[in-house]
């Protein structure tokens, strides 16, 4: 699932946080991102990425509302913007 709107802080950056997808359902219980794209920030053609802010602690924060739930991964090269099993979602985190 690729949500239409998403969590985002002041700046517009996408609140994610890191989990661990053991057991967990792609695309259903988590997204996975790549870092490892290049390209233009904010676009969202083949060589964009979304800006993110990457969370450390989510304590009373409820995933979905405050956060996305997502793992860090390298999808393979034309597997970005893809939402099958070898897709993510490209993102570059400002700080």
């Amino acid at each position: 699932m690729v949500p239409a709107t998403y969590p985002v802080n002041a700046s517009l950056e996408w609140r994610v946080f890191e989990i661990d997808p053991t057991g967990k359902v792609k695309w259903t219980d988590y997204i996975p991102v790549d870092t490892g794209s290049a390209g233009g920030e904010r676009t969202y053609n083949d060589l964009g990425e979304m800006v993110i802010e990457t969370l450390l602690d989510v304590t009373g924060l409820v995933a979905w509302v405050d956060y996305t739930p997502v793992d860090f991964v390298t999808a393979a090269a034309g597997k970005l913007w893809r939402v099958d099993s070898d897709g993510a979602i490209p993102v570059i985190d400002p700080a």
